[in-house]
């Protein structure tokens, strides 16, 4: 009933998490998505229990907390997304992209609580600040986002 998203965001698919409890019971479950399809590729949990998950957009209507950073408008973009351990609030989403295809592959809280997703683009312009590539190298290229409490 706490439910940060209680309904389905629309389009072909949304993340769905649930929280389960050693018995199976279903402690807390939520949606989060838009009207695009999302797909989740990576999660983690804090030492404070918050949920953490990275994955994929396509919905130009994800839920974000701060702006996107960079161009986006590709067929994906990565996403960054911590949430209450009850599930109810979005304590933090953010949106990464250039304007190619940008995906999450993984992703993980270290015990500073920074947040780290990891991917592959083939966006010629995916924003980079202090980055040890730059520039684009063609094809697919990895790219590492850290996000800082």
């Amino acid at each position: 009933s706490n439910a940060y998203q209680k309904t389905f965001g629309g389009g072909p698919s949304d993340v769905a998490i649930w929280k389960i409890s050693p018995t199976g019971s279903i402690l807390a479950a939520t949606y989060v998505g838009g009207t695009g399809g999302e797909g989740p590729d990576g999660a983690g949990v804090d030492q404070q229990g918050n949920f953490y998950f990275v994955g994929n957009t396509s919905s130009p209507n994800f839920p974000v907390t701060v702006p996107l950073t960079g161009p986006g408008g590709g067929p994906e973009d990565l996403v960054g997304v911590k949430m209450s351990s009850d599930l109810s609030r979005l304590l933090f989403s953010g949106r990464y992209g250039g304007s190619g295809d940008d995906v999450a592959r993984s992703g993980l809280v270290d015990a500073a609580g920074n947040f780290y997703l990891v991917g592959n683009t083939d966006s010629n312009d995916f924003p980079t600040l202090n980055a040890i590539q730059a520039n684009y190298g063609g094809a697919q290229d990895g790219v590492m986002v850290k996000i800082a409490p």
